[in-house]
């Protein structure tokens, strides 16, 4: 795996603490920061009239409180905000390859999904998880929804690409750059992810979002760059959007989810394994390519 300094010969600039604790009150800092900020318009959306002003402000919200503070701790305690975040252009194929494993992800994190509820969860905490998760998606539903292109491109914005600009800066970018100064490639990896599942605080996809977080990450050290890792986000962001909006649109009764039983799990196991193989062949691409600069600072 390519192992590039962050900076050419440097520390980051962040005095006497750790490269692994700045990384984490940066990461933990910025994300509750952002959270705080946007509960506020959260409720705001909840009256219809204020729906497109509050999402709208969501966006800017993120901007301001989540994208703005990493670009600027980047800049003052690591070093140039281009190196420090790994602001650089990634391979050309880098973003076919990432469309492909997002595609791929879906089916192996629904099988997953579906594994820890009927294997892993005991029942009555799962209940509460469960509804925990639904108060969730009924607030990503009211806020992402949509049922007009203009509605549905404004959501896409607001959930995917912002989202997916801010959090790769951050989780990917700043964290992960500044825990490769004290860990291993995987061991940075692995603590950018589990940082990016547990502040989603969603316990019921903690699982799914740490394998996606750790294949951003993994993709971020291969190829040198974030902006991979900013595609494949927002691919996997619009998709939900996507689904969120199609689900809306159907009748009442249709709208429920399939009941989650054995027979499923079984019916699901197909899809997964042809999915598994192409992320697999994806992984090993990545494995095998030159860094788009090897000897650069990142």
């Amino acid at each position: 795996m390519n192992q590039p300094e962050l900076m050419d010969g440097e520390s980051h600039r962040g005095g006497m603490m750790h490269p692994v604790l700045l990384g984490v009150v940066a990461i933990v800092g910025c994300t509750l920061l952002h959270l705080t900020g946007s509960f506020f318009l959260i409720l705001d959306a909840q009256n219809p009239a204020n729906r497109t002003l509050a999402r709208v402000m969501i966006g800017v919200a993120q901007l301001l409180l989540m994208l703005a503070p990493t670009v600027m701790l980047a800049r003052y305690a690591v070093g140039p905000v281009e190196q420090s975040l790994r602001l650089r252009p990634g391979p050309p194929f880098s973003y076919l390859a990432m469309g492909i494993a997002m595609v791929s992800l879906w089916p192996l994190l629904q099988t997953v999904l579906i594994a820890q509820e009927l294997y892993l969860i005991p029942p009555d905490i799962l209940a509460s998880l469960k509804s925990a998760q639904e108060n969730t998606e009924s607030t990503y539903r009211l806020l992402l929804a949509s049922d007009t292109p203009t509605g549905l491109l404004i959501s896409i914005a607001i959930g995917a690409l912002i989202p997916a600009l801010s959090e790769e800066a951050l989780y990917r970018g700043l964290g992960q750059g500044l825990f490769r100064q004290a860990l291993r490639p995987a061991g940075a990896i692995l603590l950018s992810g589990l940082l990016f599942a547990g502040l989603h605080f969603q316990p019921l996809a903690f699982l799914p979002l740490l394998g996606l977080g750790c294949f951003l990450g993994f993709v971020t050290e291969r190829t040198g760059s974030i902006i991979p890792a900013i595609t494949g986000h927002a691919m996997f962001n619009a998709v939900t959007i996507m689904g969120l909006s199609a689900v809306g649109e159907m009748p009442p009764e249709l709208q429920k989810p399939p009941a989650i039983t054995t027979e499923l799990f079984l019916q699901s196991l197909p899809g997964a394994a042809v999915a598994m193989v192409i992320l697999v062949l994806v992984i090993l691409w990545f494995r095998k390519m030159q860094p788009a600069e090897p000897n650069a600072p990142v």
